[in-house]
């Protein structure tokens, strides 16, 4: 969670720096991985550490981390390192 809320916050202030496409981009793509993580990720995870699991919901929590995976990848691509 600490290093989503600094990515968030370095986002923020790259948009307030520069409004550019790449840097809405980044924005957006980072506001849907907080969005996906509190509505599918942490229910998930409070089902597993209550004991409350089983193989669909495993199976549904590997699936879904892949599409995370590809949009912190895609946020990567965003970044000024690649851009300046």
């Amino acid at each position: 969670m600490p290093l989503m809320v600094g990515q968030l916050f370095l986002a923020l202030y790259a948009l307030y720096e520069e409004l550019t496409v790449i840097s809405v981009t980044r924005g957006i793509l980072i506001l849907l991985i907080w969005i996906l993580t509190f509505l599918i990720f942490v229910p998930i995870h409070n089902n597993i550490q209550a004991g409350k699991f089983d193989t669909p919901l495993l199976r549904k929590l590997i699936q879904s981390n892949w599409f995370r995976t590809l949009l912190w990848t895609l946020v990567l691509a965003a970044s000024p390192v690649f851009w300046n």
